[in-house]
């Protein structure tokens, strides 16, 4: 089991690959909108799978410097569409079997030789996770 605190676009991506486990325990829920907005090189996201969720595309990526000095980066950058990402990611992770389990982490022990923890939720569950 993989715990999230959140559920961000970077938890739902880790949760649906298979080195992660498939049943996610979560501290915020999955019915949350993203809030934040995030912005992302093409190419990496491209490389993800992920292009179609993006909402604008800027072909040559500006940044400033002091002074207004600007730069150009040469490479493409993105914003992404929160609402399609969030959708792709929740139906990637449907796909791929995760099961959210809803709950307030309580505590969290971990042991330094392993690579699992033992979480256990406000509720009294007490999930392995990794």
């Amino acid at each position: 089991m993989k715990h999230l605190s959140r559920c961000c676009p970077q938890c739902l991506l880790q949760a649906f690959l298979p080195e992660y486990g498939n049943q996610v325990s979560h501290d915020a829920g999955n019915d949350v909108p993203f809030v934040n907005n995030y912005g992302v090189w093409v190419d990496e996201f491209r490389d993800l799978g992920l292009e179609k969720n993006l909402n604008r595309i800027w072909q040559d990526a500006l940044c400033y410097f002091g002074e207004d000095k600007e730069v150009r980066i040469g490479r493409q950058y993105g914003r992404v569409c929160r609402r399609k990402l969030r959708k792709h990611l929740l139906q990637r992770c449907q796909a791929n079997g995760v099961q959210f389990l809803a709950g307030m982490m309580d505590e969290l022990e971990t042991e330094q030789t392993s690579d699992t923890a033992t979480i256990r939720l406000a509720d009294g569950q007490v999930v392995k996770s990794r």
